[in-house]
């Protein structure tokens, strides 16, 4: 009985299948200005990581702050959004970051 109950569940998961990751270019917000050494390091990683995703990652500065608006805005816009990632530097301390940033809804 036990042996049957799982090949129904085996043959009920094997046509599930991963979705292919990522189906459009990744927007990677650096929360610095252009040409700062957050910058720097990002451009080449993100040229890195396109080409080993086989998909466009396009930098987006949102600096000011101190970081800040850069990380409200991956915050407020990352929700269900797996295309989007965030470089961020040493500053960039969580004990130094408001409790609501932002911009940030209250359901959090």
């Amino acid at each position: 009985m036990f042996r049957a109950l799982l090949a129904i569940a085996l043959l009920a998961v094997l046509p599930v299948q991963a979705q292919e990751w990522p189906t459009r270019p990744v927007r990677m917000i650096v929360p610095f200005p252009p040409g700062g050494g957050t910058d720097t390091v990002a451009r080449p990683l993100a040229a890195k990581l396109a080409q080993i995703l086989g998909q466009q990652v396009v930098i987006d500065n949102k600096g000011g702050a101190g970081g800040t608006i850069g990380l409200a805005q991956f915050v407020n816009s990352a929700k269900g959004d797996p295309g989007q990632v965030m470089i961020g530097g040493q500053a960039m301390a969580p004990e130094g970051l408001p409790r609501k940033l932002p911009g940030q809804a209250d359901d959090r």
